[in-house]
């Protein structure tokens, strides 16, 4: 079968890097492998996006993971290393509870600001897919540029030891495996998603952006099985969106 989870004593770990996704990339690594880096020179945002990296401590890591093609929903693993991400903070540090929210399709926030983001990038062989699965994590730090502070924040008042750092790890890694697991099996996939929505960011609101026909409207109703955004016009149109428009905002 070509299934590869990520193996915990398949890591490489790295002061500092130019881009961990790369790092994987071009070193030839096996499926099963990651790398870990507290610092990331040219990392990789969204679209043609660079990752800002903020603070004093961070956690910059990539897993290349192998399945089949016909098993293949970017945006829902999206989704669910979001959930591995918030899961994994909650194992750790159980106080955070009720101030993280996932933002689809791949970004964490805590109490209203973006403490960590996703990458996933992909490649196709004779059936089947390779991804590397790209997050980067700010985790405490003193200072926040002035152009950021209303948008961006870490996702501890604190440092952290490095035993938690450790921990914190570790049970990324088997978090991020349960998730892909969990999406071999559809019931199982319908119960995460449930999870995910009670900590949705848009739960309970409006969003608004611009396509080809104008202004849209909508409010938030969930997710589908393959991780897209479901929303409902004003007038009962039902919306569903793969990615996240450019324009995209809260109203």
């Amino acid at each position: 079968m070509p299934y590869r989870l990520l193996k915990p004593d398949l890591g490489t770990r790295l002061d500092t890097v130019d881009s961990t996704n790369r790092y994987l990339r071009l070193a030839g690594t096996p499926p099963g492998s990651w790398v870990s880096a507290q610092n990331q020179t040219q990392g990789k945002g969204r679209g043609h996006n660079n990752w800002l990296s903020l603070g004093d401590q961070k956690l910059f890591f990539s897993g290349k993971v192998q399945f089949p093609e016909s098993h293949a929903s970017l945006t829902l693993f999206s989704l669910f290393m979001g959930s591995a991400i918030v899961r994994t903070t909650l194992e750790i540090f159980p106080e955070l509870d009720g101030e993280l929210n996932i933002k689809w399709p791949n970004d964490i926030y805590r109490s209203g600001k973006k403490v960590a983001g996703i990458l996933i990038e992909a490649e196709y062989n004779k059936g089947i897919m390779e991804l590397i699965l790209g997050i980067g994590i700010n985790y405490f730090g003193r200072e926040i540029p002035e152009s950021l502070q209303a948008k961006a924040s870490f996702l501890l008042n604190r440092l952290m030891s490095a035993e938690e750092e450790e921990s914190f790890l570790m049970a990324l890694i088997e978090n991020i495996n349960r998730t892909l697991l969990i999406s071999l099996e559809q019931n199982s996939v319908w119960k995460e998603l449930e999870w995910i929505d009670s900590i949705s960011f848009f739960k309970g609101k409006v969003l608004e952006w611009e396509d080809e026909s104008g202004i849209e409207r909508a409010s938030y109703l969930g997710y589908d099985e393959e991780g897209l955004l479901i929303l409902r016009t004003a007038d009962g149109r039902k919306i569903e969106l793969l990615d996240s428009p450019k324009n995209l905002r809260i109203l």
